[in-house]
């Protein structure tokens, strides 16, 4: 057989995925907000008022996951949707901007942790294998 199965770069990358986001949960607490949440937050932060495929292709969401986070953030008031139902624009409320303000902090801490076992080598090699695999 040409590949092992220890080496398959999907379940490895899954399982890299798993911890980091432990990391994640494990700051954020009793926020109420997933790391998902978190990450479309923060892109409306940045971005302001925008489509919502463009969020989605943004932090390459599938339509599904976006959708079920984007219900969740509307419910909870930090996020309003406006406009067509085949182009929906979405953007933060005053309470998501307040919101995503005050999880930055464990935002920060999260990345602390995960760069505290990362060398300046590893940063760039994942940057590498990030730039080849959007190649496809």
């Amino acid at each position: 057989m040409k590949y092992e199965f220890e080496k398959c770069i999907g379940s490895r990358v899954r399982a890299t995925s798993r911890k980091i986001d432990n990391i994640y949960r494990k700051h954020l607490g009793d926020s109420g907000i997933t790391e998902n949440q978190l990450s479309i937050m923060m892109a409306l932060y940045k971005t302001g008022i925008v489509e919502q495929k463009e969020i989605g292709e943004l932090l390459h969401l599938e339509k599904s996951s976006l959708s079920r986070n984007l219900v969740r953030l509307i419910n909870s008031k930090y996020i309003v949707k406006n406009g067509p139902s085949n182009r929906p624009m979405i953007e933060l409320t005053e309470n998501g901007i307040a919101k995503v303000d005050m999880l930055t902090s464990a935002w920060k801490n999260s990345m602390d942790e995960i760069y505290k076992v990362l060398s300046a080598e590893d940063i760039k090699a994942f940057e590498q294998f990030e730039a080849g695999i959007a190649k496809i």
